[in-house]
C-alpha cells in the first residue's frame, strides 16, 4: 500500500474459495501528510476531526472491488481490525483487519490481488501524501456445521457500551459462545476479579449481545444472564446462547457485547474495568 500511487498487484500463492479475508500489516505506513510518520496501517494527522487511531484498507481483485472505502478514516463495510477500534486500544492502530464479504469469493493464482486505500485508489488529495506499508493477506474458510470465529478480541467496559463490529464470517447460526480472554467488569471499585463481572462475592455473569443495535439477548438484571444464555466451568466459563430461531448474520450487520448496566443507563457512575472476550457462532448454513 502506497501512500500516493495504487500498486500493481500480486498473484495468490494459493487459490480456493474463501469465506473471509485478513491482511497482517508487517512494516511502514501510509501517511496524509508527509510530516506524519509510524509504524501502522495508516498515520494521518487527528486534526482533521477524525480518530488518531483511523485505519485505511481496500481491496481489490483486477479491476473490482472486494472491499472498498467511503472514506480514508473508515474501514470498508465488512471490515473491522482484530480489537475494533477500541479507544482504550491504541494497538489497533497495526492490529490485523479482517475483511467479510457476503458471498464466497473464487481466487485463482491467476488473478491479482490489489491491496490499497481510498485516497490513491480514487485519486483524491494525493498531493501531500507519502509512505508505504507492506502486509501479508490470508484468505479463511469457514466449515458448516461447526464453530467459527464471529469476533476476535471483542469488549464489554464497565461504564460504557462497546463498539459495535462488523462480523469476521457470515451466515447462518444456531447458537454463540462468548469465550472470556481477559479482564473483568465491576459495578464499583471494591470489587477486582478477573471472570465474567465483578460486583459481588461468587460467580455472577453479565453478558449481553446485541445485532443492529437490537438485542439478540439481553439481561432483566445485572447478575442474572439472558434466559437462553448458559455458562459453565466458573466465573470465566463459556457462555453459551440460544436464539428461539437460527440468526442470518451478513456482512453489513453489526454485532456488539455489552451487559446491563451500560446498555440500559443504570447505576454506571461507580462502574469500572473492561473485558475482552471472542465471540463464536454455531454455523449451520451459508448465505
Amino acid at each position: 500500500m502506497a501512500g500516493t500511487w495504487m500498486a500493481s498487484g500480486v498473484n495468490p500463492t494459493f487459490g480456493g474459495t474463501w469465506d473471509s479475508f485478513k491482511a497482517v500489516h508487517t512494516s511502514g505506513t501510509v501517511g496524509c501528510c508527509c510530516s506524519c510518520s509510524g509504524n501502522q496501517w495508516q498515520y494521518c494527522s487527528s486534526a482533521t476531526g477524525h480518530p488518531s487511531q483511523s485505519i485505511s484498507f481496500e481491496l481489490k481483485k483486477g479491476s473490482s472491488y472486494l472491499f472498498e472505502q467511503s472514506a480514508w478514516y473508515a474501514l470498508p463495510v465488512g471490515c473491522t481490525s482484530a480489537s475494533g477500534r477500541s479507544p482504550n486500544d491504541s494497538s489497533a492502530r497495526n492490529e490485523p483487519i479482517y475483511c467479510t464479504p457476503n458471498a464466497p469469493v473464487s481466487v485463482q493464482t491467476s488473478d491479482t490481488l490489489i491491496a490499497t486505500w481510498q485516497e490513491p485508489s480514487h485519486s483524491t488529495s494525493t498531493g501531500d501524501n507519502c509512505g508505504t506499508a507492506t502486509l501479508d493477506l490470508y484468505g479463511i474458510q469457514h466449515p458448516l456445521n461447526t464453530w467459527v470465529k464471529l469476533g476476535s478480541n471483542m469488549y464489554m467496559y464497565g461504564n460504557q457500551n462497546s463498539e459495535a463490529r462488523y462480523p469476521e464470517a457470515v451466515g447462518v447460526y444456531s447458537q454463540f459462545k462468548a469465550v472470556w480472554r481477559s479482564g473483568f467488569v465491576a459495578c464499583n471499585w471494591n470489587y477486582n476479579a478477573n471472570g465474567w463481572q465483578s460486583c459481588e462475592a461468587g460467580n455472577y455473569y453479565s453478558f449481553e449481545l446485541k445485532m443492529n443495535g437490537g438485542y439478540l439477548f439481553e439481561q432483566s438484571s445485572w447478575w442474572v444472564l439472558p434466559s437462553r444464555c448458559t455458562v459453565s466451568g466458573g466465573a470465566t466459563g463459556d457462555i453459551i446462547c440460544t436464539p428461539a430461531s437460527p440468526v442470518t448474520i451478513r456482512n453489513s450487520d453489526t454485532l456488539q457485547t455489552t451487559w446491563q448496566e451500560p446498555s440500559h443507563f443504570v447505576s454506571t457512575g461507580d462502574n469500572h474495568r473492561t473485558l475482552v472476550l471472542d465471540l463464536w457462532g454455531y454455523r449451520t448454513a451459508t448465505l
